[in-house]
């Protein structure tokens, strides 16, 4: 099965749990084969931590600071601006980070149009200009989360997924 079968979002980003491992030691030092669960919760908890207090990230985002917003039942925020909510959550052999697209009317729900000609253009003005972003936030989450971890995944079909490392990245900027 492919890491990240889960894509609540436009842009979805997964980092491999393995990547978190923590091993007990024997009586010797030496690792054994139990894993420290534990350990590897707080690591998870780091990495969370980081990805949402990065200074880049926090540029175009708000970071959620109560840590009790919930996009869904088991998807978290830990950022937003006006046009996307930045969400984590668990995929079972992953940890997910999604980019959500926010919804006109729920962000313009305050205020009152004369005409419905004024509403259909400043909603068309508002997409396009979500549409715009998508492409900077995607990187942005991407060149992020790699910056905490080395690699990520995303997916490339519904059972598939695809690695970007570091190297990839950097090597990509040095060929523009």
């Amino acid at each position: 099965m492919g890491r990240g079968n889960s894509r609540p979002g436009d842009a979805t980003y997964y980092v491999d749990y393995s990547q978190f491992a923590c091993f007990f030691c024997d009586e010797n030092g030496n690792d054994t084969e139990e894993h420290d669960y534990d350990c590897e919760a707080d690591y998870v908890n780091d990495y969370i931590y980081n990805i949402q207090h990065d200074t880049n990230l926090l540029q175009h985002f708000t970071k959620e600071t109560t840590g009790k917003k919930w996009y869904d039942s088991e998807t978290r925020v830990i950022a937003d601006n006006n046009y996307y909510t930045i969400v984590v959550f668990d995929n079972e052999w992953s940890i997910g980070f999604s980019l959500i697209r926010k919804d006109f009317w729920d962000e313009r729900s305050w205020y009152d149009y004369d005409t419905d000609e004024k509403a259909k253009a400043d909603e068309t003005a508002f997409i396009k200009e979500q549409d715009q972003l998508l492409p900077t936030y995607k990187k942005l989450l991407m060149k992020t989360m790699i910056d905490y971890s080395g690699e990520i995944y995303m997916p490339t079909g519904p059972w598939t997924s695809g690695k970007i490392t570091k190297e990839m990245i950097e090597g990509e900027a040095n060929a523009s």
